[in-house]
């Protein structure tokens, strides 16, 4: 019983072992296609008191899947011991490849190993036994067998290929309910995204010393000293830290302040300053040039506006994750980073040798921020007011600038949380864009800050959101584009329902433009653009948009925050009654991040 057993497997094995020089023969060429691949995309319980019948019948139930098991490692085993070492080779560098080192296996798994190591090595292998006449004619089971892998392979490698490279289809016309019926009188305003009449200016600053970047080097205008993040951010250590030195040529106690200007040439009075700050990507694909079309018509209409060089802490080759990876929690420094930006305008301001002397109103500062961005303009406001950073009292803060508006595009919430809370923002003039599909954060997490927002009854403004539908991540900086992520796992989305790069930038102008307007040059009169779209879709695309917005001075009768009970209200002694659900609760809602969002 037991050799006939033996027999059949022997033959299994036999029919299942590739020829060794086969094997040998592929290995190159397939070694060659995996590197190709990986550089093109990674670089790219029981309760109770059972019977004990149940329990024997589970036991025995158990311990043969077990034994299964044990007996298709067994035969694993014997197959690989007839595997030439050279291919085995191949076999397991592909494996760690993929699984280990690789983003893409986060998004395909086991798919893209076998697209790129196990079709093409069964593709390989056949078109080998074919050359070598040991395919045709198909007579005898290996044959037949190798021939079927072969054609098998072949097809499912040109199914995957497909479905991979794939970009999707155009999204489907959607009705807009709220464009028919009656709509509201359009704004007499002019368009607040329009270029002005001031001649744009343009020049950078900096160390004067970057090794990777002209501009900030022997292009800078004017130098600027580096600052001490050592008490901060403990996370740029290890050998990941020490390579990210090499790279950039400082550590964290030596942070540049670099940022590149677009200023008003013929301004005739000092003008307000808006601080522009990219979020995480990779840092040698530098994202500050990405506001550009932002700094021109900000300059244009009368502002200096900055667009912050932060690279430097992003994610970086230099990052080995199996080493301990990058820098963690590093957007309480990102915030910081900002008020050391506006530091230095201060003393640009009074610097008789500096070209912005006198002509920098910071009385009215805005802040912008784009993903982690979003995050650090929150941190930068809070800590703005705080005389100590929360989460080491050795580092000082002496700041208290005028920061009139805080605006973030696809901001995270709660990536870096100061003293483990989420930033508790107090009487802030905020606004946050998210698009529908992006596919980087997707959460709606910029709400979460927006929620936490608090006003004290002599405080007069507001906190407003616009959620987008076809906007992704990354078409509000240019140099980010539509792919919002690096590497194969991109191509799991569907790129062509996306809205053209332009109309996401006009829509990102509209609203920023309008925002800054309202909060620092006090044109009030573009307000109810926050409250409704509509009343400015002479200057939108035709989209689909949802608004938020909250003003100061409104009373919370009933908003689901207040406590476990579900009838009350909020402390007003109201009460809350309802009549024909299935299910009446409440519950918070999480983000991305897992920070508190809201109770619905």
């Amino acid at each position: 019983m037991f050799k006939k057993i033996k027999r059949f497997f022997g033959k299994v094995i036999n029919v299942l072992t590739p020829a060794k020089t086969t094997m040998t023969a592929i290995a190159a060429p397939l070694l060659a296609f995996i590197l190709l691949f990986n550089f093109l995309f990674n670089f790219l319980e029981l309760s109770g008191t059972p019977s004990w019948g149940w329990v024997l019948v589970i036991l025995l139930f158990y311990f043969g899947l077990t034994f299964l098991i044990a007996m298709l490692m067994v035969l694993a085993v014997r197959i690989l011991e007839r595997i030439p070492k050279k291919f085995l080779r191949v076999l397991f560098f592909g494996f760690a490849l993929v699984f280990m080192f690789s983003e893409v296996s986060k998004s395909f798994g086991w798919l893209f190993f076998a697209m790129i190591f196990m079709f093409p090595a069964l593709i390989l292998g056949g078109i080998y036994k074919w050359k070598k006449g040991e395919l045709f004619p198909l007579r005898g089971l290996k044959r037949i067998f190798s021939f079927l892998l072969f054609l098998l392979s072949a097809i499912s490698f040109m199914i995957l290929i497909y479905f991979f490279f794939d970009p999707g289809k155009p999204a489907e016309d959607q009705k807009n309910v709220r464009m028919t019926g009656r709509l509201p009188d359009s704004l007499l305003l002019p368009d607040p995204s329009a270029n002005g009449n001031y001649e744009v200016g343009y020049l950078t600053y900096g160390s004067g010393t970057d090794r990777n970047r002209d501009e900030f080097a022997k292009g800078v205008a004017f130098k600027t000293p580096s600052v001490n993040a050592s008490l901060m951010l403990k996370s740029w250590k290890g050998i990941g830290g020490k390579l990210r030195n090499a790279f950039f040529g400082f550590d964290e106690t030596e942070l540049p302040l670099n940022a590149r200007v677009w200023y008003p040439k013929n301004a005739d009075s000092a003008s307000p300053l808006i601080l522009m700050v990219h979020g995480n990507h990779m840092a040698q694909d530098f994202s500050d040039t990405g506001y550009a079309y932002l700094g021109r018509m900000f300059a244009s209409r009368g502002y200096i506006a900055a667009s912050v060089d932060e690279n430097f802490i992003n994610s970086s080759i230099t990052d080995v994750d199996f080493l301990g990876g990058g820098l963690k929690e590093e957007n309480g420094v990102r915030g910081w980073l900002l008020l050391k930006h506006l530091e230095s305008w201060r003393k640009f301001a009074k610097d008789k040798t500096n070209p912005f002397y006198n002509k920098v109103d910071l009385g009215n500062i805005g802040l912008i921020g784009h993903s982690r961005g979003g995050e650090a303009v929150g941190h930068a406001a809070y800590f703005d007011r705080l005389k100590y950073f929360p989460d080491n009292a050795r580092q000082t803060f002496d700041f208290n600038f005028n920061i009139k508006a805080v605006m973030a595009i696809a901001p995270v919430d709660g990536q870096y949380m100061p003293s483990a809370v989420l930033v508790p923002l107090t009487d802030v003039n905020y606004f946050v864009l998210q698009g529908a599909q992006d596919m980087d954060l997707i959460s709606y997490a910029g709400i979460a800050m927006y929620k936490r927002i608090k006003y004290t009854p002599d405080f007069d403004g507001f906190k407003a959101g616009l959620y987008i539908n076809l906007a992704n991540h990354g078409q509000f900086n240019t140099s980010w584009g539509r792919k919002d992520g690096s590497g194969a796992g991109i191509h799991k989305f569907n790129l062509r329902q996306l809205m053209p790069p332009a109309d996401q930038e006009k829509i990102a102008k509209v609203y920023i433009g309008a925002f800054m307007d309202l909060n620092i040059k006090n044109q009030k009169e573009y307000e109810p653009l926050f409250m409704d779209y509509r009343v400015g879709r002479q200057w939108l695309p035709n989209l689909i948009y949802l608004n938020q917005y909250e003003p100061s001075l409104k009373t919370m009768i009933a908003d689901f925050e207040n406590d476990l009970v579900l009838e009350t209200a909020n402390d007003n002694g109201g009460k809350v009654a309802v009549k024909g659900l299935t299910m009446w609760k409440e519950r918070l809602l999480k983000t991305e991040w897992n920070a508190s969002l809201s109770n619905a």
